[in-house]
């Protein structure tokens, strides 16, 4: 009887102990980490930042996937957790659903944007950059210099309608117009036009 008893605790020892190593790996497959990707609303992003402890997520987007011609790249919401989106990656939108987009607002989490991001994109009409920290000027010497260009060289190319305009947040022409110049250096055609 007294054997029965071990046998029984010893099963019981053993099955609780496979129930919680299959417990704590069905969570660890949940938990990202960096380098991981995820899709949310058919776009894919790799995580680039991860920790909990200060609530801080960020994350790239890699691919453009979804139906929506008029997004907003600035956050995510994955399984309870709000990613910064912190670039745009190299031909994220040069995609079947990407070259469907009118518009596209960067927002201020975003301080990178890759190489061929916006291939293809030819019906892209308003490019709005004001909140993004993607082209710093300086003003220096009587006149705005790129201090800091977060753009890949030929990010714009092949990218907008003729008649393309991107937003830059200030109304002074001098502005706009070394705006401009550091964009066509990314890629972007002549034609465009910066506004504020």
């Amino acid at each position: 009887m007294a054997k029965k008893n071990v046998l029984a605790r010893v099963v019981a020892v053993l099955v609780m102990g496979l129930l919680l190593c299959a417990s704590a790996g069905v969570s660890r497959a949940y938990a990202l980490g960096i380098g991981d990707s995820f899709t949310k609303s058919g776009n894919t992003y790799r995580v680039t930042e991860y920790d909990p402890h200060d609530n801080d997520y960020e994350a790239v987007l890699v691919t453009y996937g979804s139906s929506n011609t008029t997004p907003t790249v600035n956050k995510v919401t994955y399984k309870g957790k709000t990613f910064d989106v912190e670039g745009i990656g190299a031909g994220a939108f040069n995609t079947k659903q990407g070259h469907k987009v009118t518009s596209i607002k960067v927002g201020r989490n975003v301080d990178r944007i890759g190489k061929r991001a916006f291939k293809g994109c030819k019906k892209l009409a308003t490019l709005n950059l004001r909140a993004a920290d993607v082209v710093d000027l300086e003003y220096e010497h009587g006149a705005w210099v790129v201090d800091d260009l977060n753009i890949a060289s030929n990010a714009l190319s092949g990218a907008g309608t003729k008649n393309l305009k991107v937003l830059c947040g200030k109304s002074q022409k001098a502005y706009r117009t070394a705006y401009k110049k550091a964009l066509v250096l990314c890629g972007m055609r002549t034609s465009a036009k910066v506004v504020r």
